[in-house]
């Protein structure tokens, strides 16, 4: 394991993108006001963008957070 740095939003949600394909799950740890939110944005935006891989441009991630939390307590 290494620890890497990433100058833009996009490349760190690319890379954890293109692990997923090889493993089943990624744990991520950050403490509070370190950009969660922002990451897990990023991610679900980025599943929904038309590329090579995803011509239609269909959504691959389901979104979970405390708001939807929430909803379903």
């Amino acid at each position: 394991m290494s620890i890497s740095k990433f100058t833009t939003l996009r490349r760190l949600v690319q890379r954890l993108r293109d692990d997923l394909r090889e493993n089943d799950l990624i744990l991520l740890f950050a403490y509070n006001r370190t950009g969660k939110t922002r990451l897990s944005m990023e991610f679900k935006d980025a599943g929904k963008r038309k590329n090579r891989k995803n011509p239609g441009g269909k959504p691959d991630t389901l979104y979970f957070n405390a708001y939807t939390e929430d909803l379903f307590t």
